[in-house]
């Protein structure tokens, strides 16, 4: 049984990640001319974020792995744990490090306005990845356009 001071801890630390997630779209948001190495970076911090974790824990680590660590911090258990007793396979084979990539790529879409497209999200491996295809669909908005900096 958690206590009550653990879960205002662990309620405190999503209220954290979901303001410092949305400073990082409000960075993209206020910037008038946007160049990719700026978003890469924001973008990282956006995932890192949501995810719960730090840049020394996301040092070289694919997005998969990401999904794994930030499910084995949350639930206090190791990553190799969360691999092999993934807790959402009764959802037609979809495990729980798919689920919240696929969350946060939805949440990435919800949030920047654009629409990333669906085929390519399985092989986004790293955050310069992630950048060229949010980057990508950036080209195809109005809103985006002609904000973006060619490089």
């Amino acid at each position: 049984m958690v206590d009550a001071a653990e879960q205002e801890r662990a309620r405190q630390a999503l209220l954290h990640a979901r303001e410092a997630s949305q400073r990082e779209i409000d960075a993209i948001f206020a910037q008038e001319s946007l160049r990719g190495d700026y978003l890469c970076e924001r973008l990282t911090d956006f995932v890192l974020a949501k995810f719960m974790l730090t840049r020394e824990e996301a040092e070289g680590v694919d997005f998969q792995k990401l999904s794994q660590l930030s499910l084995a911090k949350s639930m206090k258990i190791s990553r190799e744990l969360v691999k092999e007793y993934d807790m959402a396979q009764g959802c037609a084979g979809t495990s729980s490090e798919i689920a919240k990539k696929t969350l946060l790529f939805m949440a990435i879409q919800k949030k920047l306005r654009l629409e990333l497209p669906a085929r390519a999200l399985p092989r986004i491996h790293s955050f310069p990845e992630l950048t060229a295809l949010v980057l990508a669909a950036m080209r195809e908005t109005e809103f985006w356009r002609p904000r973006l900096t060619a490089e």
